[in-house]
């Protein structure tokens, strides 16, 4: 499908997922040592065209359903989703619980991500803008100021200095799977290592819950988790599970997940997720105050910011005014 010590991302779902959530855009968990991520063309998740022939859900594999609920939502014109991550970090002598409130709204080629978090140690904002282009899709980041338990997408200070932009690559590199996602995971035929069997809903909707390999389904997310968190190194999971509730269009109507890992900062801890998330593409629930973020203030960066990493680097001739200074 095209997140100090509290502070641990989740696209979820997410993006959606806490880590996705709890960011400055200060990136300090940065590591010179850590190894590059794989491109994104070498884990991806699969999408394939759904069904037209008639056949149910309950026809097709775990891996097939999924495949399906993330092309039909790569390929939805508009939606909103919000989602809600309640993190624990044990340390052994204490736990430090963290709340985390993610709000996405997609029309037409363009996200607004928000995610706001609040713990007793760290309390931080960030909002997203994705833009889907002809090749490739941009993102704009920026932070807030620090939010508190009241704090909304609508009534964060958002700052108005220049967002910062990244690529595809440098983005999952930096934090994880692309909010875009419908979750912060890798999920394929590889990854998935079981599933139970699918369940038809009173309503008429589907419930598929399935269990991920811990290491291929979090290669961009755990990149994403040490930078949003500060992290001296990179988190290990023990534990992905997920439920996906959908219907007979294969549209994702909600999502439960439980992700379990240890983390570093200083002290080990064990951290665990609970991560709801819930869609909606009905007209009066996106939120278009949310969305005109877009028009207000990421509109005049798109196309006139470049990457960190593209910027030209100076010479030194340039820096003392040297023979490449034009002259006054």
């Amino acid at each position: 499908m095209k997140k100090k010590m509290a502070i641990f991302t989740a696209f979820i779902l997410s993006a959606a997922c806490m880590p996705a959530a709890a960011a400055s855009l200060s990136g300090c968990g940065d590591k010179n040592t850590l190894p590059a991520p794989p491109a994104p063309k070498d884990s991806p998740t699969t999408r394939l065209v759904a069904p037209t022939d008639g056949s149910l859900p309950t026809d097709h594999t775990a891996a097939e359903n999924l495949a399906y609920i993330a092309y039909v939502l790569d390929n939805q014109t508009s939606y909103h989703c919000y989602t809600d991550t309640n993190t624990v970090a044990n340390l052994g002598f204490f736990e430090v619980p963290q709340a985390t409130r993610s709000y996405k709204d997609y029309k037409d080629g363009i996200m607004v991500s928000s995610d706001i978090s609040t713990s007793s140690f760290v309390k931080t904002a960030t909002q997203a803008c994705f833009v889907q282009g002809e090749e490739a899709t941009e993102v704009y980041m920026r932070s807030a100021e620090t939010p508190d338990d009241t704090t909304t997408n609508l009534t964060a200070k958002w700052s108005t200095e220049q967002p910062e932009l990244y690529t595809e690559e440098s983005y999952m590199a930096k934090y994880g799977m692309f909010q875009t996602e419908m979750t912060n995971y890798v999920v394929n035929a590889d990854t998935i290592t079981a599933s139970e069997e699918i369940v038809v809903n009173e309503d008429g909707t589907y419930t598929l819950s399935v269990t991920l390999d811990p290491a291929a389904s979090t290669v961009y997310y755990q990149y994403g988790m040490m930078t949003r968190g500060g992290l001296d190194e990179l988190p290990t999971f023990s534990s992905i599970s997920f439920s996906v509730t959908f219907d007979g269009e294969w549209n994702v109507l909600s999502l439960k997940a439980t992700e379990v890992a240890k983390v570093k900062m200083l002290l080990e801890a064990d951290s665990t997720s609970e991560i709801t998330a819930t869609y909606s593409y009905d007209e009066a629930d996106f939120d278009s105050e949310h969305f005109a973020f877009y028009e207000s203030y990421f509109k005049q960066y798109v196309g006139a910011v470049q990457a960190p990493a593209e910027k030209p680097e100076e010479t030194p001739e340039e820096e003392e005014g040297g023979e490449n200074t034009p002259a006054e």
